[in-house]
């Protein structure tokens, strides 16, 4: 188990440490925390989501109780939480949807221009 000395919790049982961080956190601060600027993610290589996937796998099992080797898509649809790709594409379409309807800060919304609008773009279609 854990002791604390001085200011400072020296290392002990990785389950005691665990389940004290469970105590801390509720799984909506684990997911805010997880989902904060993930659509700057947008292309980023696969080996690079994956990683992250795994990440938020940890947490899930970690907020949820689960045993590492259980299934995770049951406990992550179970959180209410999504894959970190689908987060990713659904972040990014919100982001283009307010700066199409002027509710995204101005200097985002310079950005995102509709297609049909570009100069030869027409000749696309």
């Amino acid at each position: 188990m854990s002791q604390i000395v001085g200011n400072k919790q020296k290392p002990g049982n990785a389950y005691h440490t665990m389940q004290a961080s469970k105590q801390v956190y509720s799984p909506k601060q684990y997911y805010d925390n997880f989902d904060y600027c993930n659509s700057l993610l947008a292309g980023v290589a696969d080996v690079y989501l994956r990683r992250l996937q795994s990440v938020q796998n940890a947490a899930a099992n970690l907020v949820s109780g689960a045993h590492r080797h259980d299934h995770i898509t049951p406990i992550l649809v179970g959180l209410h939480w999504h894959p970190v790709l689908q987060r990713i594409i659904y972040k990014t379409a919100v982001l283009v949807w307010k700066c199409l309807h002027d509710a995204a800060p101005s200097y985002l919304a310079d950005l995102c221009v509709p297609a049909h609008s570009v100069h030869g773009r027409q000749q696309l279609r």
